[in-house]
């Protein structure tokens, strides 16, 4: 009991201030409830300037794509970091850009990568604070260093990338959950051409069934073909892809990968 006691009576002589000292990601999280006043889109900005630099003296592609993805500061994104400018990881909160700064690019070549896109923007003197990502053609959120930077792009409408011409629109925010739901159906889905005029879709959807395959969205047919047509998985519809045609009521129907219109 007396030794407990002892250890008791220690544990309250000691400073509470040397418990905080101990921890530095404690003691940055305590300093920075005293720059509250200080954080917010400007200070996220101001504190991205030595990653814009290192941006614009890189050539080579794979280079920028190294320093784009360097590792985010965790005491940056608790509030607030103690090296501030000299801090070597990077200091970023995406979400705190407005949806100003960011751009919708439609019809990058299939072959471009996110470090060949910031490389040729950087040319044309666009900075850009993000990573973008590519789907098959096109880059659904482009996070310019301003939003006058971004207006000045969507004034322009076009802008040419490796010799094609992209399309510039205003960034439209979406939900990670409608973005996944709508690359899932688009992997499900394929374009039937060449079909004779006498199919209706009562008979394509039981021709399909033949197969062991279910069309699970409403068919629009056009003039010999069908834009879109969506199966119950993406294996079935590789499958179809794969052997290029099939046989509908005698009829040789090409089968292609489905392409949305925002590609």
């Amino acid at each position: 009991m007396s030794n407990t006691s002892e250890r008791d009576s220690s544990k309250g002589s000691t400073p509470d201030a040397d418990f905080i000292r101990s921890g530095v990601p404690d003691e940055d999280l305590r300093m920075g409830g005293t720059q509250d006043e200080g954080f917010g889109h400007g200070f996220v900005q101001s504190s991205m300037r030595p990653l814009q630099e290192k941006l614009m003296n890189i050539k080579n592609p794979e280079d920028l794509t190294k320093t784009a993805k360097v590792s985010a500061c965790r005491h940056f994104i608790k509030g607030w970091c103690r090296q501030g400018d000299a801090c070597s990881f990077e200091h970023i909160i995406e979400g705190s850009y407005p949806d100003t700064q960011k751009v919708f690019l439609g019809g990058l070549p299939h072959s471009i990568t996110p470090a060949q896109l910031l490389l040729e923007l950087r040319q044309q003197n666009y900075m850009v604070v993000n990573q973008p990502k590519i789907f098959g053609g096109f880059s659904p959120q482009v996070c310019l260093s301003s939003t006058e930077e971004a207006m000045k792009m969507l004034q322009q409408g076009k802008i040419m990338i490796s010799g094609c011409t992209v399309d510039v629109r205003p960034y439209k925010a979406s939900t990670k959950k409608e973005r996944d739901r709508q690359l899932d159906t688009n992997s499900r889905s394929i374009f039937l051409g060449g079909l004779p005029s006498s199919v209706t879709v009562q008979v394509l959807k039981a021709e399909i069934k033949k197969l062991g395959m279910k069309v699970t969205n409403r068919l629009l047919i056009k003039a010999g073909f069908i834009p879109k047509v969506t199966l119950a998985s993406t294996q079935q519809a590789q499958e179809l892809v794969e052997n290029g045609t099939i046989d509908i009521c005698g009829a040789v129907v090409s089968v292609r990968p489905y392409i949305s219109k925002s590609n």
